[in-house]
């Protein structure tokens, strides 16, 4: 299907074939969040059981949590280093780093030895190829997201980019099914010595396979545009920062109710299942429910933002995430297993819509000589701010609840303060729909 974009003169007389653009694009963005929501869901179950000191299991998923949550410390830095490539060398330059470090951090985890071989080094390289992996995911969203945005129309821009934002919960959707596939086929020891790291390692090969195709991929033409034009920032990210700091901060603020609420969800949620007595197929089950939910509602978001606004879909998001903790906790402690299936479904609703908005919107907020800088270091900001909630917070919150069981109103507390201090951002930033892309 071949699609004429109208991105400005840029683009004039080319043609280019928007889905696979958008194919090409999203594939390393899934690739990065299936192994991100598979070392989320493993972070809050299998982790603390291999790589850290037995005998506590609470201070051992704290510990397993916070080396999970390292990720978001790294990925500002991969969005600053990859923002400044991709302004300054090229969209695809970055792309194909982004992928290599996905393989490095991936295999690296899959092969770790377990606390029992090598101590408390095991758990020090599990943080290190965590890190190695958020500066990949730093990278990643700000160049496929951007490259895209340059190719679309400026009435379509919202929908594709919810094209682009469903590799998000796909991500969430295929790391969990493979977990819970592997889960169930095999006996819970040959699932912990061997299932999760064939689940999780299973990247490394596609990843490979995605640095070739991305090779052959086209270069936006708005950046060639800015290359000719010889308007190419000496240093974009830099600039970014001392230029539009205000403006990065509030674009992290506004989608910090879809990563912050969602992880609490995804995180401690499947932490708190597997403290209910539920096993680790229905958890995954559930997660899978939560993500089928959750690509089609970021499919169907970025739609409507292209009818109703960027602003107005994000601040309906946020207004449902400050309400899905506290409904999510109230039916997981019925203990029922069709409601445990329930709340995934609406979390996946709840949780994710805004998402498909995002990229579109951050996009729009930024010139093409700094855009991958200035949406990525707006996205990875948030990412941030959700990690320090993580590692700091809600080891908090679980003390304070006198274990995991009993925390959940704290919990929702934090997903509540989340969700209003979206909502304020939302309604300091501008509207973005139908802006030409400059």
């Amino acid at each position: 299907m071949i699609i004429e974009g109208k991105i400005g003169m840029a683009d004039k007389g080319i043609r280019v074939s928007i889905p696979y653009i958008a194919f090409m694009t999203s594939f390393g963005t899934f690739l990065e969040y299936y192994d991100f929501f598979a070392g989320s869901i493993l972070a809050g179950t299998i982790w603390p059981l291999i790589f850290f000191a037995p005998g506590n299991i609470v201070s051992a998923t704290i510990a397993s949590i916070g080396a999970y949550a390292s990720t978001y410390f790294a990925r500002p830095i991969g969005a600053y280093i990859f923002g400044h490539f991709g302004d300054k060398i090229g969209r695809k330059f970055s792309l194909i780093l982004t992928l290599l470090l996905l393989a490095v951090g991936s295999i690296g985890i899959s092969v770790l030895p377990p606390y029992a071989s090598i101590g408390i080094v095991a758990s020090a390289l599990l943080t290190l190829f965590r890190v190695v992996q958020g500066l990949g995911i730093g990278g990643e969203f700000g160049g496929g997201g951007a490259l895209l945005m340059e190719f679309v129309s400026n009435d379509r821009r919202g929908f594709w980019g919810g094209i682009f934002e469903s590799s998000l919960p796909f991500g969430l959707l295929t790391a969990s099914g493979g977990i819970l596939l592997a889960s169930s086929v095999m006996s819970r020891t040959g699932f912990l010595d061997i299932g999760w790291r064939i689940v999780y390692g299973m990247a490394v090969i596609v990843a490979i396979i995605g640095m070739i195709m991305r090779y052959r991929m086209s270069e936006s033409p708005l950046f060639l545009s800015v290359l000719q034009k010889r308007q190419i920032s000496k240093w974009p990210a830099s600039l970014v920062l001392k230029k539009y700091w205000r403006k990065v901060i509030l674009l992290a603020l506004a989608w910090l109710f879809v990563v912050g609420v969602n992880q609490l969800v995804v995180v401690f949620g499947n932490e708190y299942l597997s403290s209910l007595g539920f096993p680790i197929s229905l958890i995954s089950l559930g997660v899978v429910i939560q993500g089928i939910a959750g690509v089609l509602i970021s499919i169907f978001t970025g739609y409507i933002s292209d009818k109703i606004g960027r602003k107005r879909t994000l601040l309906v998001g946020g207004i449902l995430a400050a309400i899905s903790l506290p409904i999510f906790f109230i039916m997981v402690l019925t203990k029922l297993s069709f409601m445990v299936l329930l709340a995934e479904a609406l979390m996946g609703v709840m949780t994710f819509w805004g998402n498909g908005v995002v990229i579109s919107f951050f996009s729009e907020n930024y010139p093409t000589n700094i855009r991958v800088s200035g949406v990525g270091l707006s996205y990875q900001l948030g990412g941030l701010i959700t990690g320090i909630l993580l590692a700091a917070i809600l080891p908090l919150a679980i003390i304070e609840g006198h274990g995991i069981i009993n925390s959940w109103p704290y919990v929702s507390l934090i997903g509540i303060t989340i969700s209003i201090v979206s909502i304020i951002s939302h309604l300091l930033l501008k509207e973005t729909k139908d802006s030409q892309l400059l």
